[in-house]
């Protein structure tokens, strides 16, 4: 199981306080299901987010994410078919920042789309409902 985000390291908001709520789940969740169900941040900032500067901003929540980045078509390609657009940013600005949201999606063993989650997130329903859902679809 997969928990895709689509962030940036130099958002200013949404992503941090995003993946700090996701570090306080997996410190809730059962070790089966923080071993099935891995975090992901996609990179909506393939400019800026080397995967050298991916790795130092998500070793800093200590919770074992992943970071992704690639060609910026390919990451709108997958944004978009999973239900999670964001709107990519003028990068001749200096300081630019990237439009997008909180929404996470879901993504079972099979490599389908099999939930979504919208931002914000409301832990306490989370943490009680997903380990539920992951263990019945298996």
């Amino acid at each position: 199981w997969h928990l895709l985000f689509f962030g940036y390291t130099f958002c200013p908001d949404i992503c941090p306080a995003t993946l700090a709520e996701l570090r306080q789940l997996r410190s809730q969740w059962p070790d089966e299901v923080n071993q099935q169900l891995q975090p992901i941040l996609v990179s909506v900032d393939p400019e800026r987010d080397t995967p050298e500067q991916l790795k130092k901003y998500l070793d800093y929540f200590g919770a074992g994410f992943i970071g992704l980045t690639g060609p910026l078509d390919d990451i709108q390609t997958l944004a978009n078919a999973v239900g999670v657009p964001f709107i990519p940013a003028d990068t001749s600005k200096e300081n630019y920042t990237v439009d997008h949201g909180g929404n996470l999606a879901l993504i079972g063993p099979d490599g389908r789309l099999r939930g979504f989650v919208r931002g914000p997130l409301r832990a306490e329903k989370l943490a009680e409902q997903l380990p539920v859902f992951i263990s019945s679809e298996g």
